[in-house]
């Protein structure tokens, strides 16, 4: 493996995507050939516990044009301080244009990683559209979160032999219940229901008021469901007025934020796990990890045909695709899975095999390091 600085700006503590793939990626790649530069620390936090140097720099300035110009500056004194050889910039807008230009001035390779949103967004902005096709044209790669992703990159004029999918992998898992986890998160009175459990920002793209209106249809015929929403968001208001318009008081029950713990706990109490997102203005769900998360503890699963979602769910095999927003079509996949235990089993059993045969950490760090050798 060539001695590589990964410039990113979501990292610990940022608590999304891209800041989790990074910190699993990271942590099973030899740590003397591998380098962070990630944004400064909250004052008084301490720095996470890694094998690797990271570097906390101040990587954007407002009052500053550009605002990544400090950021550029970060990446060139790290590289001649630690003999890099070549960079990854997580993000393709601003880190890979600063990271761009520190590569041709030092002549060293650079990889781009993107995610789906950040190729997305460009397209509505010409300036920013042109210049992301720059930052393809010189990169040597671009790494993808899936093969979504990559059709995206490559209506950009990246080659697809220039596209390598590395996926992010399942974060809760059921060895969290062993690890302490396994404290009352999950009320008694709800344990005696089929619980279907979605777990998500609170926002529209994720699709949670579809789910919602078919739940009447549902409930007419399985009483005993229990529809739970995990996570926090803008959205929440807007969706608690809809249950209360829905009548669904009694069957709708909003956790909130939880611990990894305690969602573990959720998935391993429920019956199901649906998430249903919609595309919004070019902003679609690249992946969705926590249908990688739900078939790790045994769960079928139900999502829609957007975006990374069909590679996540294996229709018929571990799951079920719907339609986006097709409330008709979310209520018999429901139903369906209710009514037939055994379809439910099946569907569960395999997803638990797929997630640890083709989604393990180990195995897209492996990939990684492959790719970082050449």
């Amino acid at each position: 493996m060539k001695r590589t600085l990964l410039v990113t700006l979501d990292y610990y503590p940022a608590l999304g995507g891209v800041s989790r793939y990074w910190e699993r990626l990271g942590d099973l790649l030899p740590p003397d050939f591998f380098v962070v530069l990630a944004p400064s620390l909250p004052k008084g936090m301490p720095e996470r516990s890694a094998r690797y140097p990271i570097i906390r720099r101040r990587m954007l300035v407002s009052w500053l044009y550009p605002h990544w110009l400090p950021m550029f500056l970060y990446i060139a004194v790290a590289c001649r301080r630690y003999r890099i050889e070549r960079i990854v910039a997580a993000q393709v807008l601003p880190v890979g244009t600063a990271t761009m230009g520190v590569a041709r001035l030092l002549h060293i390779p650079f990889i781009v990683s993107a995610h789906g949103m950040d190729l997305h967004l460009p397209k509505k902005n010409k300036r920013k559209y042109t210049l992301c096709k720059k930052i393809f044209k010189r990169a040597e790669r671009v790494i993808v979160n899936c093969a979504a992703t990559g059709r995206v990159a490559e209506s950009y004029g990246v080659p697809a032999s220039h596209i390598e999918s590395i996926y992010p992998s399942p974060v809760i898992v059921p060895a969290l219940l062993e690890a302490g986890g396994n404290s009352a998160a999950v009320p008694d009175e709800f344990r005696q229901k089929r619980i279907i459990i979605t777990v998500g920002r609170l926002v529209p793209r994720k699709g949670h008021e579809y789910i919602l209106r078919a739940l009447p249809g549902i409930l007419a015929e399985r009483p005993d469901v229990l529809y739970c929403i995990i996570g926090d968001g803008p959205y929440r208001v807007t969706l608690e007025g809809l249950v209360e318009e829905l009548h669904l008081t009694q069957s709708v029950h909003f956790a909130g934020p939880l611990s990894d713990g305690a969602i573990a706990q959720w998935y391993a109490a429920s019956f199901a796990f649906i998430m249903t997102p919609v595309d919004i203005d070019g902003d679609v769900e690249g992946f969705g990890i926590v249908y990688l998360e739900a078939q790790s503890f045994g769960k079928p699963v139900i999502g829609s045909r957007t975006g990374g979602v069909p590679e996540a769910i294996h229709d018929g095999v571990t799951g079920l695709l719907v339609e986006p927003k097709d409330v008709v079509a979310i209520q018999h996949a429901i139903l369906r899975i209710l009514h037939d235990p055994g379809l439910a089993q099946r569907f569960g059993d395999a997803g638990r095999k797929r997630v640890a045969e083709e989604f393990s950490w180990k195995k897209q760090a492996e990939k990684l390091q492959y790719l970082l050798s050449l």
